[in-house]
């Protein structure tokens, strides 16, 4: 791996964003996530997440953007050992009493 931008900074979709997590997958393709907006606890904030194909960074999109608070995103690769195939899991936990 080699230090890349996933977006430049005049194409950033949000003007803030912080706490990435990166993963690879089996097939050696990078996944990224973060948390982004105009700030924390504004109605514009949400999860981004973007893939590395090809040395290529996909296009940001938006993955969660409900009311309900998703603090930081974490990726990481989980075995099912039923299928026998690894997955990238986005989680985030709300703490009852947190929101």
């Amino acid at each position: 791996m080699r230090e890349q931008l996933i977006y430049s900074f005049a194409d950033a979709p949000t003007p803030q964003c912080h706490a990435s997590t990166v993963a690879e997958l089996p097939n050696g393709t990078i996944c990224a996530a973060w948390f982004g907006g105009t700030h924390e606890k504004n109605p514009d904030v949400c999860i981004w997440f973007s893939r590395r194909n090809n040395g290529i960074w996909e296009k940001p999109r938006c993955v969660a953007d409900s009311p309900v608070p998703h603090w930081n995103p974490v990726l990481f690769l989980k075995k099912l050992l039923q299928i026998r195939q690894r997955h990238v899991i986005l989680t985030s936990i709300t703490m009852p009493g947190h929101i």
